[in-house]
């Protein structure tokens, strides 16, 4: 099931409803409740998925350096 905080906001009623009800801080509600279209946010099965600009890579090789992960090193698997 996908919804979003603007259609948990209208079957709920108000925002302090909605946080009762799902759980989610009000600073959170607060600040998707005007994303209507979900380019910013997703409630997917239960959980919340953002868009995070500051997401960093996960790394699955043992020894990637420091400058590496910094200039966003790119292993041999992923280029093929």
């Amino acid at each position: 099931m996908i919804t979003s905080i603007p259609e948990l906001i209208a079957k709920h009623g108000t925002v302090a409803n909605a946080c009762r009800e799902t759980g989610l801080s009000e600073l959170t509600i607060a600040k998707y409740k005007d994303d209507i279209n979900c380019e910013r946010h997703v409630i997917y099965n239960g959980r919340l998925m953002s868009n995070a600009k500051n997401s960093r890579p996960i790394y699955s090789r043992r020894g990637v350096t420091k400058t590496e992960r910094e200039n966003g090193y790119v292993s041999d698997e992923q280029t093929q």
